[in-house]
């Protein structure tokens, strides 16, 4: 494949710029540049995929086709100027569904024509449609178009657009390839190729029509002066990661009762650091006492378990004075079948006291919610010694296929821990009990099971 045979100028052996050329890509800097940063990231992005499409159309044409419609589709994404009608909806299926709907009650038929307009995929190409036909001026199919082998006729560009549309789909989720014909050199230099009765978009006409979208956008969006932005966050080899919990997790000023689940996960990562060693969080827990009677229920147990683990864990000298006497003023709260009472259990080697079938709902509730925003984490050792506690406790029953479930589950969320795996495999076939409390990061080697402070 000879790419320059499919693009016009940009990957011909010799270009001759012209004085007209030169003004306008001088203009065009000048307005990139004084663009608003999230508008200028967003062209550079899409340039920068023009350019990436053109770079490898000698080795898949197919991905540099698709590459050019996602340059669009970007553009897109804050276009919503647009409501797709039921002449939008894919003709071949509208034709079949209208000799239906002739006999079927006319509201009946609003109400599912409705419904198939909220179709999400149909959304999709009627914005994009939409969004490109607006950025495409009279001068692409007249002074633009001159000397042009089958150049691209307004009339068709809805179909042209929604064919294109379709093909990337088609390549994004089953890596169908564009239309064959298109991809012979002899056939794709024109702008357009019909094939029974429908047209489309050649990869010389797709790049003359997002080089085209593209400027216009660039012309038309609106240029600053001058911008508040956080230019620290982009500079090169910059990247935001999340504090080691000895930063923060023994922080209070400003301590709000919603921040009780992030301090939890901290206390956790600090239990299970290979360093062993607790921030000293007595000012924390001081404020804890405050907030505690008036929290609502979910924080207030993350705190009490909070509360709780650390001073079992902290060395004496880091404990809070009557930690015991206010432990036990909620008792109550620690009788919850819940996730953190669950885990509290379990580190401090305590045998659950609640129905095995309320375990088994807490945990898979745990696992269901564990990656929405706010939720609680857990390291992933003390979720290995939830599955392999409740599979003791099935073990216990004499219920052994949900004791097999769960220590199977033990076993695939364990990889690259060969050591630990060969112990679950034992455990699965000698039908023994599994040491869950081996598995504390502090107790491993078998010594007192104390953290410093």
């Amino acid at each position: 494949m000879l790419p320059s045979s499919f693009v016009r100028r940009f990957l011909d052996y010799s270009i001759i710029g012209k004085q007209t050329e030169i003004d306008t890509f001088t203009n065009f800097v000048n307005k990139v540049i004084g663009l608003s940063r999230e508008s200028y990231k967003t062209v550079m992005t899409c340039l920068s995929a023009f350019e990436t499409a053109l770079k490898v159309l000698a080795e898949d044409i197919n991905l540099a086709y698709s590459i050019l419609i996602y340059c669009l589709e970007t553009l897109s994404q804050n276009y919503d100027g647009y409501t797709p009608k039921w002449d939008d909806y894919d003709q071949n299926q509208r034709v079949k569904l209208e000799e239906c709907f002739e006999r079927i009650d006319e509201n009946i038929v609003l109400r599912v024509k409705n419904i198939l307009l909220n179709n999400a995929n149909l959304k999709l190409t009627k914005r994009f449609t939409d969004f490109v036909s607006k950025y495409i001026d009279n001068d692409f199919f007249v002074s633009d178009a001159i000397g042009l082998q089958s150049p691209i006729k307004k009339s068709d560009l809805q179909r042209l657009l929604i064919n294109a549309y379709s093909t990337r789909s088609g390549y994004v989720h089953s890596l169908k390839p564009i239309l064959k014909q298109i991809t012979i050199q002899e056939l794709a230099k024109g702008d357009v190729f019909y094939w029974q009765n429908q047209p489309y978009l050649t990869f010389a006409g797709l790049a003359r029509l997002t080089h085209h979208v593209i400027y216009n956008f660039i012309m038309q969006e609106t240029t600053v002066e001058s911008e508040d932005i956080n230019w620290r966050n982009e500079l090169p080899g910059i990247i935001t990661m999340n504090l080691a919990p000895q930063y923060w997790v023994w922080k209070y000023e400003g301590f709000r009762e919603k921040h009780a689940t992030n301090k939890l996960e901290g206390l956790l990562s600090q239990l299970f650091a290979p360093e062993r060693t607790l921030s000293d969080m007595r000012q924390l827990l001081k404020t804890y006492e405050k907030i505690i009677p008036s929290a609502r229920q979910l924080y207030k147990i993350q705190m009490l378990v909070v509360y709780y683990l650390y001073n079992y864990f902290i060395t004496d000298e880091y404990k809070i004075n009557n930690y015991i006497k206010f432990i036990e003023k909620y008792e109550s709260c620690f009788n919850v079948c819940c996730i953190e009472n669950m885990v509290a259990y379990v580190i401090t080697n305590q045998e659950w006291p609640w129905e095995v079938k309320e375990c088994e709902k807490a945990i898979i509730d745990y696992m269901k919610n564990k990656y929405k925003k706010d939720r609680l984490k857990l390291p992933g050792v003390v979720e290995l010694m939830l599955f392999l506690t409740l599979a003791n406790v099935y073990l216990k029953l004499d219920l052994q296929n949900k004791r097999r479930e769960w220590l199977e589950k033990a076993l695939y969320d364990a990889p690259g821990n060969e050591k630990l795996q060969n112990d679950i495999k034992t455990a699965i076939d000698n039908f023994n009990e599994f040491d869950v409390y081996k598995l504390m990061a502090c107790n491993e080697d078998g010594q007192e099971n104390k953290v410093e402070g």
